[in-house]
């Protein structure tokens, strides 16, 4: 099975940027769009890749400004509503009229605007560790790494998003996993961190999440500092309003990058969670 990090990559003109995109898997399977964190790329997933590709037909992609994506014009305004605006573009592309759409992080809160704004293109959602508002200190932390970033390059920010992303145990004991992590966040464009920490910091859609018309799984990592476990219980429970009631998992001693830390036990949650009836 191809791994996602070596599957030929293709690119397509989405509004003033070039996307990297991906597809493996079963011809005739449902679409599956896989969309990763703020200073990662599509290899994010290869460990999900082999998982999936069996049954489904699987896109990874690189947000503009990550992997092999352009991050656009100077002039462009990065919020929320781009990054939605890219996967319907990139989706109408490549002629997928619906899809299960699976988001950590930023990636995750693409998928809360796409289940909002979008609900006709979606099947079901996987939002894992992603937040759905920008409370002051959020907003502060995201100007913050953009401002350094700004100043001293992607490099400014590397030990302190590392320490994030996994348990100190992970660090000290996988240090293959994170330097494959490092390498990606490294290749980052300046222009693509800066712009997709702007964009966290417009995020509005905790008081909507009532409306998400989608079967939603919000999917947290038990350790992660980043987006404590408690934010997202608190975002499927916003969301049980829906005609969908939502679920909440956690993966055990995971931090933020759950799925590249607990691999086998995050394609369990999610391979369930796909399969579920709803």
């Amino acid at each position: 099975m191809t791994d996602a990090a070596d599957a030929t990559v293709d690119t397509v003109n989405i509004a003033d940027a070039r996307l990297a995109y991906a597809v493996e898997g079963a011809a005739r399977g449902d679409w599956v769009v896989m969309s990763s964190s703020l200073g990662t790329d599509r290899r994010m997933w290869r460990r999900q890749w082999p998982a999936l590709a069996g049954d489904y037909r699987v896109l990874v992609y690189d947000h503009r400004g990550h992997g092999q994506s352009t991050p656009g014009s100077r002039d462009t305004a990065w919020t929320m509503d781009l990054l939605v605006a890219d996967v319907i573009g990139l989706m109408d592309a490549l002629d997928i009229d619906t899809a299960a759409f699976v988001g950590l992080s930023l990636g995750g809160a693409v998928g809360l605007g796409l289940a909002l704004e979008h609900p006709e293109r979606l099947s079901r959602l996987v939002c894992c560790s992603a937040r759905a508002d920008a409370p002051d200190a959020y907003r502060n932390l995201w100007r913050d790494r953009a401002r350094s970033v700004s100043d001293a390059g992607v490099a400014s920010v590397v030990q302190a998003t590392l320490e994030r992303w996994f348990t100190e145990d992970v660090r000290l004991r996988h240090e293959d996993l994170v330097a494959e992590a490092a390498a990606m966040l490294e290749a980052t464009s300046p222009e693509g961190y800066v712009g997709a920490a702007t964009a966290l910091t417009t995020l509005n859609y905790f008081e909507r999440l009532g409306e998400i018309d989608v079967p939603t799984l919000f999917l947290a990592g038990e350790c992660d500092a980043a987006i404590p476990a408690d934010v997202m219980r608190a975002m499927s429970e916003r969301t049980q309003g829906s005609r969908f009631r939502s679920r909440f998992r956690t993966i055990a001693d995971a931090a933020h990058l759950s799925n590249m830390e607990r691999p086998t036990a995050f394609n369990e949650e999610l391979l369930a969670w796909l399969g579920a009836a709803v």
